[in-house]
């Protein structure tokens, strides 16, 4: 019988990875996929691994809420590479996490299928965020919402391609056989002035901080390393604010603009900053990497 659960697993994994699985509400989100390159950000599990991680044998519908689960993960960012243990226990099932060396986060996620809202429980070390997502958009923490002020500053709108459906991920190296350096033709800034919290950054889990981010600002799939990158200045600099502000700088290639290095895909370099205070005030962090986009 397990023989067979695992194979029914493997078979529903090898579909749902290889497939685009639109998410409702959350901007720009990363869709799950399997990635060609040596240096994608993104890190998607692949079904034997959770093959693995399922250690003992379980019932189908516990199968299908680990595939939803990683559906979930994937599309809000959260890289399900990053699982390292399934834990399915009696009326949940609880994922664990290394986010980042010596850092491990635990994570149960409940989906209600009625009215599309979705809610995580997440704890690292002391810390503990309960985060919940609505159908329509909004984020609540620990039961307040998060309200964010955004301003976006467009100077050459990315060009709008029609398909049948898109794939969204980071690389951290340029593309291609392009070099860094060649990536120089400024575009447009990316800006969000505010994101209020209503809970003390220093007292949050740097996933729950990367999803929240994520949630408002386009990541491209990096919530856990834009949230680990504001965590660490909040407990360096400013462990008692509320607020978060970021911005991107977004640029083209020298002489290929959004460069098309495969059918259907394209990417932008971009250089972002990130602020544990609202109003790009105070201490702050960068991350340079290239947004793609494959067209389907």
């Amino acid at each position: 019988m397990l023989k067979l659960k695992k194979q029914i697993l493997a078979l529903a994994l090898a579909t749902i990875l290889t497939t685009i699985i639109p998410f409702n509400n959350i901007a720009n989100a990363s869709s799950v996929g399997n990635m060609e390159s040596d240096d994608f950000t993104i890190d998607c599990i692949d079904d034997e691994t959770v093959v693995d991680l399922l250690k003992e044998e379980v019932d189908e519908d516990i199968v299908d809420k680990v595939l939803e689960d990683i559906e979930i993960m994937d599309n809000l960012g959260m890289e399900s590479g990053l699982v390292i243990d399934i834990d399915v226990q009696k009326d949940t099932i609880v994922y664990k996490l290394e986010i980042c060396e010596g850092v491990i986060t635990t994570m149960e996620i409940d989906a209600d299928n009625k009215n599309g809202d979705i809610s995580l429980a997440i704890e690292e070390g002391k810390s503990h965020d309960e985060i919940t997502i609505t159908d329509d958009g909004k984020l609540f923490l620990d039961g307040n919402e998060v309200i964010v002020e955004t301003a976006e500053t467009v100077e050459d709108e990315t060009e709008i391609i029609a398909s049948a459906g898109t794939d969204r991920y980071a690389v951290t190296s340029a593309p291609g056989s392009t070099k860094a350096a060649d990536w120089s033709v400024y575009k447009r800034t990316i800006s969000t002035a505010d994101i209020r919290t209503a809970k003390a950054l220093g007292l949050m889990t740097r996933t729950a901080i990367g999803l929240i981010i994520s949630n408002f600002f386009p990541l491209y799939g990096l919530a856990y390393t834009i949230g680990s990158l504001v965590y660490s200045l909040a407990t360096l600099y400013s462990p008692n604010s509320t607020h978060i502000s970021c911005k991107e700088k977004v640029y083209y290639h020298k002489t290929r603009g959004q460069l098309t290095y495969k059918a259907g895909l394209y990417a932008e370099k971009r250089i972002g900053t990130y602020y544990a205070q609202a109003n790009y005030k105070g201490n702050s962090k960068s991350q340079t990497y290239y947004a793609c986009t494959q067209y389907y």
